[in-house]
């Protein structure tokens, strides 16, 4: 019998327990629960945390070198890795562990000594692989690609200075800084073709962060002129720009709840009401970089990245569970099997 038939009985086994009432105790809905938005300041060596709904600062010094017993020379993201927070540092050639709370350093992951990163910017945790954009040194100009244990996969140029990686769809994102294109690559980092093709001369110019919003559309800070927070659908058109003016030199951008945008850039973190037309300082004086969520409560089951857990989250990951989508890899080991299935539903009960 081959894995994939392996999986569907897997699959279908669990939707007969599910419909028996052994997971009836999961279907009731659950509201999602986030601690907050992580944001490195990369002019301070530290780890800011803001709110996820409001974009209000919480904490200034969520993770800081003092606190924590390491170093950081210049932070440009930090990711929520399973039950830890792992920060790239572009100076540093690092990307540093830390415990969920922020105030333990718990080694790293990879650095430049032993996995010879270089110049590092964004990086990505898909699929039991760790994706690290690097601009300089060994893979200059590449998306390198690492087991979990820190073991050397492959390494393949993404145009000619890659910014940032994220997962979308089964997919990776790459957006690169000269180019000015968003690219589409398989788990092995074969292009795809593009998400986003941006003559130099229109459009974006320079994309660094790229965030996925509740309804799958992609946020995207851009740094050069016109500076600004691009929105673009599930297939790369582009549908709204919200131009910054002023506040240009866009490194992150992510989108609240309620419609609003925080951005970043080398003067601190704002928040921008389209609606409104207005644009907040909320931290001045900073170099912040990239915004991503952190779920520290033990409810991470939004599977459909609707701002909501519910039952949906169960059948649409139960859906990517029976297809092998990569997505439904919910432990990251690199396989799709029936303990992403356990690890999903536990999960799941945990946010109510």
């Amino acid at each position: 019998m081959n894995r994939s038939t392996n999986v569907r009985r897997m699959n279908a086994a669990s939707c007969s327990l599910l419909a028996s009432g052994l997971f009836g105790a999961l279907a009731s809905p659950a509201a999602a629960q986030s601690s907050g938005l992580l944001v490195p300041d990369w002019s301070n060596d530290r780890i800011m945390l803001f709110d996820k709904t409001t974009g209000d600062l919480i904490n200034a010094d969520f993770i800081t070198e003092a606190a924590t017993g390491t170093t950081m020379s210049s932070p440009k993201e930090a990711l929520q890795v399973g039950d830890e927070i792992w920060v790239s540092d572009q100076t540093e050639d690092r990307i540093i562990r830390f415990s969920l709370d922020g105030t333990r350093f718990l080694g790293d992951a990879l650095n430049r000594t032993v996995h010879l990163i270089d110049n590092v910017r964004g990086f990505e945790v898909f699929g039991g692989r760790i994706y690290v954009a690097c601009d300089t040194g060994a893979f200059a100009n590449s998306v390198a690609v690492f087991t979990l244990a820190g073991d050397l996969v492959t390494s393949v140029s993404a145009g000619t200075s890659p910014f940032d990686i994220v997962a979308f769809g089964g997919e990776l994102l790459v957006s690169d800084g000269d180019t000015d294109d968003i690219t589409r690559h398989d788990a092995n980092m074969a292009n795809l073709g593009f998400f986003v093709q941006s003559p130099e001369s229109s459009a974006i110019a320079w994309p660094q962060q790229m965030t996925v919003a509740s309804d799958n559309q992609i946020v995207v800070a851009n740094f050069s002129i016109p500076d600004g927070v691009y929105v673009y659908s599930s297939t790369g058109s582009q549908l709204e720009f919200y131009d910054t003016g002023a506040q240009g030199g866009l490194r992150g951008a992510y989108r609240l709840p309620d419609g609003r945008y925080l951005f970043t850039n080398g003067a601190g973190v704002f928040r921008l009401d389209p609606a409104a037309g207005s644009i907040v300082n909320i931290i001045p004086n900073v170099n912040s970089q990239y915004i991503n969520e952190l779920n520290a409560t033990g409810c991470d089951a939004d599977f459909n990245n609707d701002g909501q857990v519910d039952f949906f989250d169960f059948l649409d990951f139960a859906a990517a569970f029976g297809a092998e989508d990569p997505s439904a890899d919910w432990n990251s080991d690199g396989q799709v099997d029936f303990f992403d299935y356990l690890d999903f539903a536990a999960d799941f009960g945990a946010c109510e």
